[in-house]
């Protein structure tokens, strides 16, 4: 089962805004589907009306938008992802929130960049 994380806010965000935030935006375009290629010759369209796929460099990233629901949803995001939809969250005064209720925001990528500057022991030396 994948995990999701949504931008949302208590207002729904409108089709209006969520594409005029794509068209600022030299690194998304505007797409209505998706096709996922599953590496055995087998690919699967998917309707995503109003989403915005995002050049990341290496690959790219569906950003799928809800009209229904007034939120964007990204399945699975690694950090980069999650540091891109918190951008995308504070211009559309909205927040970054896991399919469990958890908030990403600043202090998560924060805490993120501090742990990845720990120092790293064997674990055989964690009383040291």
């Amino acid at each position: 089962m994948a995990y999701d994380l949504f931008i949302e806010r208590e207002k729904k965000i409108l089709k209006e805004e969520w594409l005029s935030y794509l068209n600022s935006n030299a690194d998304f375009e505007i797409i209505q589907k998706y096709s996922v290629n599953f590496g055995d010759g087998k690919r699967i369209k998917i309707q995503t009306p109003n989403s915005g796929l995002w050049n990341a460099g290496n690959y790219k990233v569906p950003f799928i938008f809800s009209e229904r629901s007034g939120r964007i949803s990204v399945t699975r995001p690694g950090n980069q992802e999650i540091e891109k939809m918190i951008t995308i969250a504070k211009s559309l005064n909205a927040v970054v929130r896991g399919d469990e209720g958890e908030i990403y925001d600043e202090a998560y990528l924060k805490n993120r960049k501090r742990d990845s500057n720990a120092i790293k022991k064997p674990w055989w030396k964690f009383w040291t």
